[in-house]
Order: C-alpha cells, then sequence, then structure tokens
C-alpha cells in the first residue's frame, strides 16, 4: 500500500484472523462499540444543543435518552425528535419519529438473519436480560449460546454482561421484536411464551 494512504472499513464483523499482524505491528488499528457509543456526559451535550423541531413541546430528559439509546447515535438522533410523555412501552413502528430507527434495525439486522435466528430472537424479546439456559428451554433451540454470542460478535444490537453471564437486546431493538412477535405470534401464544419465561426463572431460581 502506498505511504499516506488510509483505507477505512466499516464491518459488523471483528477482523479476520489474517488481519493480526496489521493489528499487532500498529499498522492497523480498530474501533468497537465501546469506542464508538456516546456515554451519558456526551449524550447530555448533544441534547442540550438540540433544537425542538416545530410544534414539539417537550423533549425527552438526556439520562432517560441515554437509558434508551445506549449511546447509539443514531437512536439518540431519533429520539430526540419524541415527545417526553413517550415511553419505551409505546414505541411502535408506526410513530413517524421512530419509524426511521426501526427501518434501520429490520433492515440491517433482522431482515439478514435466518429464519431460525430470528424465531429465537422473537421468542426471547419477552425477556429483559437472557440467560443460556433460559433461551435454550423457552426456544426449544440446544444452540442459544451459540446464537446469542453470534449476535453480540456481529454487533447487532445484542449486548453481553460479562459479570452476570447473561445477554441483553437494546432497548430500540427489543421494542421492534416485541412488535414482531406480536403479529408473529396469537395473543395467547404471546401469553404462553410469557408463563413458560415464567416458570423457567422461577424454577433456575429455586434450584
Amino acid at each position: 500500500m502506498p505511504a499516506g494512504i488510509v483505507f477505512v472499513v466499516i464491518s459488523r464483523e471483528e477482523p479476520e484472523a489474517n488481519l493480526t499482524r496489521l493489528q499487532v505491528t500498529g499498522l492497523m488499528a480498530t474501533l468497537g462499540w465501546a469506542e464508538l457509543k456516546l456515554d451519558e456526559q456526551e449524550t447530555e451535550g448533544i441534547a442540550a444543543r438540540y433544537e425542538p423541531a416545530d410544534n414539539q413541546r417537550t423533549v425527552i430528559p438526556a439520562h432517560d435518552l441515554h437509558a434508551l439509546t445506549q449511546g447509539w447515535a443514531v437512536g439518540v438522533a431519533v429520539m430526540l425528535r419524541l415527545e417526553a410523555d413517550h415511553q419505551v412501552r409505546q414505541l411502535n413502528v408506526n410513530q413517524v419519529a421512530t419509524q426511521t430507527v426501526f427501518n434501520y434495525m429490520t433492515s440491517e439486522v433482522f431482515d439478514r438473519l435466518s429464519d431460525t435466528v430470528k424465531e429465537f430472537l422473537l421468542k426471547t424479546a419477552c425477556l429483559e436480560y437472557i440467560t443460556v439456559p433460559v433461551a435454550s428451554e423457552l426456544t426449544q433451540n440446544s444452540l442459544a449460546r451459540d446464537i446469542l454470542d453470534s449476535l453480540a460478535r456481529t454487533n447487532a444490537f445484542t449486548l453481553q454482561r460479562s459479570a452476570s453471564a447473561t445477554y441483553y437486546y437494546h432497548p430500540l431493538f427489543r421494542e421492534l421484536l416485541r412488535s414482531r412477535a406480536a403479529i408473529r405470534f396469537s395473543a395467547a401464544e404471546q401469553q404462553d411464551l410469557l408463563t413458560a419465561a415464567a416458570r423457567i426463572l422461577m424454577r433456575i431460581q429455586d434450584a
């Protein structure tokens, strides 16, 4: 590569093993989610400079905005346009302010997944925090660990809490999944999933 030339590569995947030498020698640097996401102070700074759109009466408080977006810059930009009285549980694909972010998550992540993984996501979206044993039993999928690891590794709006060995979906992604689940499953099937999840959690906690 000629001197002075810099390549910028954007990917959801980690660099391939054959690029390790470039990383070790300092010829290649990587920026992951930890480096790119906004912290609460940065979110507050953006919110403080935001000028409400026409007819927008209120703006979501910076603390709530950061909790909702988890520092995702695109999410911050979109959620600032919502009225402050909106709650996460009220978000849906029909709201103009959130349709853009839901469309992005759908096209960039959800639609690219296999039917098996989509089904896994829809069934586990009822959980706030997900452990492998619970997900495996709830979905009857023995590959739960592999699926969750792959989603986290490819930055598919799935994050891992190493200290507690749990995973969780980005709040906005989880809301999208729940909206999709409401279409995919009947009311009775959704209730069965919630009941099954509760029973599994109680049994594991008592074990």
